[in-house]
Parts: structure tokens; C-alpha cells; sequence
């Protein structure tokens, strides 16, 4: 893989990990500290089990729901962290091992002799030097880990039968800890407007450092950057254009990407009839078709998830099928499903982008008619998912 010029978390600032407290409660003083220690304590045994995750390179267990359409930015993201070199996880392991075991003592304490004052977590944190202090890495795997512990995919929506269903159960929090049901639904809230922040930075940030036109870069600048409330102040840009940008970084960096396509018959109820896969390396600053034996087994990617509809007969054979795939530019394919698909998760705020430079959106709308890639024709190929993980996973997830 050539070397990116510049790296994703390159900056070396630390995060507390009280902030991941949702509305402050962390700085406010309460009668119940146990309950505060509780919650810390699982934020402790959260960092661990994504850590652990990490190591064993199962990047799929930490593909986060998040609300907001932008899987694909997390994948990317995941991919890029997981090829940089390896932080001190052995160190901070034992660490935190130390950390829950001195948290679980405090608790026994507490039960046993009750502070009659009121003090806040972080006060109490600071005064026996309990602080966990996080880089940019190590809190987006957190916040990875539990936005996927707590999200389930349910049977599809009858009336969008290709759409990935996916709900969110924020009581499956509690298996890791002994928290109240308000902490465990205000956390994933918070974590998932902070997790839509981190997306929105790195898409703007690699705008810039791609050194794209003016005009690009102003498509996913705050002009353009909405909040969505319906799952908790989440940052949206529009799809088109951070998936342009995301395609243009992951020809930068040379990023490996598999597609795997699974063709449905409309005329059975959607039913599968077969699935294929296609693997694609950056050669000459193009995605190029590679045998899957050209990629290391232990080799991140970007998996692509994605589904062509049809009656049965008219697929063609496995040979032809994956040929008209290729006769796209698989770069085309993509901004084709994304300037059909909504560009923000409230509909209603699409007509914002057309006061962008949208002449590309336009284009590719009628591409993606005329080839197939929307919603309403997805006869040739439609995106349903997008996330990273090791080679050897996907090929066994994929068999």
C-alpha cells in the first residue's frame, strides 16, 4: 500500500473519557456516586472489549450504527487506522485491567460507607487519580464497539424490501455493566452525534488535504452540513458529495475495496438466487479488478455490500454478470448509487444541495437511471452496506 502523505488522527490530543458522559453528567455533583462509578466502570470494560476486538483483527464487530447514511465514511475510516502502525495496546490493557479493578473497589466503598457530600465523578476521578485518558484511535474504536453491541438488523421493511433494516437496543449496554436504562439510551445518543462529528471532520479534512477545487470543498463545508435530530444532533453531509471525496481519498491511499453483489429476483419475492464477488486494487490511480488471491488474507478492506434486481430471466450467467459490472468504472458505479440515493437522512432537506455545484449530481442522476443504480431501478447494482474488515473474514462471512 503507498504511503499517505497525510494520515487520519495524526494530531496527538487526548480525550477524557468523562466527556463521552452524556449531557455533563460527569461534571455534575450527585448523591449517588455508585451510579456514576457503574457507568465509568463500563465505559472501562467497553475500551477493553474493542481493544480486544482490534488485536484479533474482527474489525466487523466494530461497524457502529450510527443513523445518519454514512457507513461508508466509518469503513474507510476503520480501513485506514487498522494499515497505520500499531499503538501501545498491550500497555493500555493492563492498564485498564488496573483501572476496573480500583473503579470496582471504589464501589464496594461506597456501598459500605456513603459520602454524605455531594461530588461529581470527575471530581472524585481526579482526587484518586482514576483518569483514562484516550487518543483519537482508541475513542472512535469505543465508540465503535458499543454503537454495534446495541444495534440489531431486523427482516426488511416489505415496502423496501433491498434496504438494510437496522434498529438500535440500547438495554444491550447493560450486559456490560450495571447501568440505568436513561444512562444507557442518553449514551448512545451522545455517542452517536460525537461518532457523526468525527465522520463529518474527516471528510472535510480530507477536502482539503486532497487539495480539491474550491467548489468541491465548499460541497461538505458547514454551508452544506446539516443536524439531524431524530437519533440525537447528528452531523449529515449530503451522499453525494463526501462519497465523491471518499472515493477520491481511497484512490489517494490505495485502498484495497470488495464487492460483493448478490442478485435478487423480483418476480420470487426478492429471493437470492446468487451471489458473486468482485476484488479491486488502485493501480495508476484507478480501481483495477484483481484476482482475490492478489490481496493478502490479512489485508483490510473496504467490503461494499450491494444487491441487482431482476426477474429471473433476465440474469445472465456468472460470467456475463460480473462482466457488465466491470464495464463500469467502479469509481462511476458508486457516485451513480449515491447522487439517486436521498442525500440526507430527512428528505426534506435534499433541495439544499441544489443550490451546491451540483452539474456532477445531475449527471450521474441520469446515470444511475439509465444503468440501474437507484432505489426505484436497481437493476444492475445498489449499495446497501459498506464496512471494514480483515480479507479472511469476509471471504468466510461472504462463503
Amino acid at each position: 500500500m503507498q504511503v499517505s502523505s497525510f494520515k487520519i488522527f495524526s494530531d496527538r490530543s487526548t480525550h477524557n473519557m468523562v466527556e463521552l458522559f452524556p449531557n455533563g453528567s460527569a461534571f455534575k455533583k450527585y448523591s449517588s456516586l455508585k451510579s456514576r462509578l457503574n457507568e465509568y466502570k463500563l465505559l472501562l470494560v467497553a475500551l477493553q472489549e474493542s481493544l480486544r476486538i482490534y488485536n484479533r483483527g474482527n474489525l466487523s464487530e466494530l461497524d457502529s450504527l450510527v443513523g445518519e447514511n454514512s457507513c461508508q465514511i466509518r469503513a474507510t475510516i476503520m480501513c485506514l487506522l487498522s494499515q497505520q502502525e500499531p499503538f501501545a495496546e498491550a500497555c493500555l490493557l493492563d492498564e485498564l485491567i488496573d483501572r476496573i479493578k480500583r473503579i470496582g473497589l471504589e464501589i464496594d466503598l461506597c456501598c459500605e460507607n456513603p459520602l454524605k457530600e455531594k461530588i461529581s465523578l470527575d471530581e472524585f476521578l481526579n482526587a484518586k487519580q482514576l483518569y483514562l485518558r484516550l487518543s483519537k484511535k482508541e475513542l472512535f474504536l469505543l465508540i465503535s464497539f458499543i454503537l454495534t453491541k446495541v444495534r440489531v438488523i431486523l427482516p426488511p421493511d416489505p415496502s423496501r424490501l433491498i434496504v438494510r433494516n437496522e434498529s438500535t437496543m440500547t438495554s444491550k449496554i447493560k450486559d456490560l455493566g450495571a447501568v440505568g436504562s436513561t444512562f444507557a439510551r442518553e449514551l448512545v445518543k451522545h455517542l452517536r452525534h460525537i461518532l457523526s462529528v468525527i465522520s463529518v471532520d474527516f471528510i472535510q479534512e480530507s477536502a482539503k488535504n486532497l487539495l480539491l477545487p474550491r467548489s468541491i470543498q465548499e460541497t461538505v463545508s458547514s454551508k452544506y452540513c446539516i443536524e439531524h435530530n431524530k437519533f440525537g444532533h447528528l452531523k449529515c453531509l449530503p451522499c453525494f458529495w463526501y462519497t465523491l471525496i471518499l472515493m477520491k481519498y481511497s484512490l489517494h491511499v490505495e485502498l484495497p475495496l470488495v464487492l460483493s453483489v448478490e442478485q435478487m429476483a423480483t418476480d420470487n419475492d426478492f429471493e437470492v438466487v446468487r451471489k458473486f464477488t468482485l476484488a479491486f486494487k488502485v493501480e495508476k490511480k484507478h480501481f483495477v479488478e484483481v484476482d482475490l488471491k492478489d490481496l493478502s488474507a490479512e489485508d483490510s478492506v473496504v467490503t461494499i455490500l450491494g444487491c441487482s434486481c431482476r426477474n429471473l430471466d433476465e440474469f445472465g450467467n456468472l460470467e456475463d454478470s460480473k462482466a457488465e459490472i466491470l464495464e463500469k468504472d467502479l469509481v462511476d458505479l458508486i457516485l451513480a448509487y449515491a447522487a439517486a440515493h436521498r442525500q440526507y437522512p430527512d428528505e426534506s432537506k435534499d433541495p439544499l444541495v441544489n443550490n451546491s455545484n451540483n452539474h456532477l449530481i445531475e449527471y450521474y442522476d441520469k446515470k444511475a437511471q439509465e444503468w440501474g443504480c437507484s432505489l426505484d431501478n436497481s437493476s444492475l447494482f445498489f449499495l446497501v452496506h459498506a464496512y471494514c474488515d480483515k480479507l479472511k473474514n469476509v471471504l468466510k462471512e461472504l462463503a
